[in-house]
């Protein structure tokens, strides 16, 4: 387009110059034409004019043709300055986006521009989306509502009974003027465990008001709680095994052979691994493993199962020390007799 003019003016150059009238002279067409009639007039007399002539009669056709072509050729050519700049701003875009893709040719930009549709397209129905899932959001509000009242009732339902237990555990275990209580409040937002906020409250003395258990327990107070709490829990769910990490923290004598016995009666029900210093807590096992530590180059933990004879030596070390007398062993036998 940017060089329609010049095009047009030398096809029609072309044209005229073989078939034409041209300025200053004669066109080449009819130039040969009449040395190819001088050249057949002498071919009988001269057998190379007459093929001369025969030659130029093969340019004088071609050159015709080509000067029918050349004037079509510039028949077709339309110079427009409008439609020429339309082209170069069209070529400025195209050049400027295949800089922006980091494309090499046209034919990539399309690719991307399909890349680019096909994408959008996928966005297209974005509101209708956004509607759609909000509505879900709605309904799955409605179910946690549902959800977290029911669980909110049965809360409230068993923790009555719940406290009843627990009261009647501590007694058993040497605290008969305990106070334990469960409240259970609702909050304003969800958490994986419902809509409720559920306080421990507990008091080991007569006079003693009840406050939050993690304020109040000390630490003997704490370990006969969570043994009541866990013994109350594994008679409600079945479960294969619980671990006990001295439990027995903080109690003695009588209290320790009761916490001995719960643990016992747990294990009727499910694998108790208790992990103990006092004597009468070991005794009732039905299996003894002793942890104990070898140094050497380094220092390795071991673990060794016990013999019923070895159970006797440890258990009456620890209940008289590092010194195992007669009178201790005897002690640990009957421990383990009465387990």
């Amino acid at each position: 387009l940017s060089n329609a003019e010049e095009i047009k003016r030398a096809m029609e150059g072309l044209s005229a110059a073989l078939t034409g009238t041209v300025e200053g002279g004669e066109a080449v067409v009819p130039v040969l034409r009449g040395c190819k009639q001088q050249l057949m007039a002498l071919e009988t007399v001269s057998r190379e004019a007459g093929t001369f002539g025969e030659r130029l009669q093969a340019v004088i056709i071609e050159l015709r043709d080509i000067a029918e072509e050349a004037e079509r050729s510039a028949g077709r050519v339309e110079f427009s300055e409008e439609r020429a700049r339309e082209a170069r701003e069209r070529l400025d875009d195209l050049y400027d986006l295949l800089h922006k893709y980091r494309v090499a040719d046209a034919e990539e930009l399309i690719q991307t521009r399909d890349e680019l549709a096909e994408r959008l397209r996928g966005t297209g129905d974005e509101g209708q989306r956004v509607e759609e899932l909000s509505a879900r959001v709605k309904e799955l509000e409605g179910e946690l509502e549902k959800l977290s009242d029911r669980l909110h009732a049965s809360r409230v339902e068993h923790s009555a009974v719940m406290e009843g237990e627990m009261q009647a555990f501590l007694v058993e275990l040497g605290m008969p003027h305990a106070r334990f209580s469960i409240s259970v409040e609702p909050t304003a937002a969800f958490t994986p465990r419902g809509r409720d906020a559920v306080t421990f409250f507990f008091s080991a003395n007569r006079n003693q008001a009840p406050g939050e258990l993690s304020r109040m327990a000390s630490g003997g107070e704490v370990s006969r709680l969570m043994l009541s709490m866990k013994y109350l829990l594994s008679s409600k769910r079945l479960l294969p095994a619980v671990i006990f990490d001295e439990i027995d923290t903080g109690v003695s004598g009588e209290i320790a052979h009761r916490v001995a016995m719960m643990l016992k009666r747990m294990s009727g029900r499910m694998q108790v691994i208790s992990i103990s210093h006092l004597p009468q807590i070991a005794a009732v096992g039905g299996l003894h493993f002793k942890v104990y530590k070898e140094e050497g180059e380094r220092t390795l933990s071991r673990v060794k199962r016990l013999t019923e004879e070895e159970r006797a030596v440890e258990i009456a070390g620890m209940m008289s020390g590092s010194e195992v007398s007669e009178v201790a062993l005897e002690n640990a036998r009957l421990l383990l007799r009465q387990g």
